[in-house]
């Protein structure tokens, strides 16, 4: 099975005015140019619960997913606006290594129903591990690719001036 890969090309600054839009009504896995290579490679979205894939985020290490080999994604079905610029201002999931590039692989809706909601994980542990309310949801066994809908590259332009930035900071 192949899948279907959009490129697209968006200076930083316009990542959330332009891309968001494109990534709305959906659920996805977003990842760096090297995760994408392996996971095109290997044809399947694995898990990190060994910490074999370096981390999004310093916090992924106590991440309520990958401590139980789910697969980590993002749920904008249903999210508002106010949902998403939270979750933004707690994770950048558009460019979360502020890297050149970003992969969005979008999950088909034929296998929605097996999605753990960050209810789950709220009633499960509270707020004892680290998970993104409102858009954050997990897939409970690696992905196959063939329950990728698309993949979504994201060129993107102007970031070594951001990134400059975050170094300072």
């Amino acid at each position: 099975m192949s899948v279907k890969v959009t490129t697209i090309e968006l200076h930083y600054s316009n990542l959330k005015e332009e891309l968001l839009p494109l990534l709305f009504g959906k659920v996805f896995h977003v990842t760096t140019k090297d995760a994408y290579f392996s996971i095109m490679d290997e044809k399947i979205i694995r898990n990190n619960m060994e910490g074999k894939y370096e981390f999004a985020a310093s916090q992924s290490k106590n991440s309520y997913g990958r401590k139980r080999g789910y697969v980590c994604l993002f749920d904008l079905r249903s999210a508002t606006t106010e949902q998403i610029d939270h979750a933004l201002d707690n994770f950048y999931f558009l460019n979360p290594r502020w890297q050149r590039s970003a992969y969005f692989f979008v999950v088909s809706s034929s296998v929605w129903s097996q999605l753990i909601e960050t209810s789950v994980a709220k009633s499960e542990i509270g707020f004892k591990e680290m998970w993104i309310p409102y858009v954050e949801c997990w897939f409970p066994k690696d992905l196959l690719l063939d329950h990728i809908d698309e993949v979504i590259e994201v060129k993107i332009s102007g970031i070594d001036a951001i990134r400059l930035l975050h170094r300072r900071g």
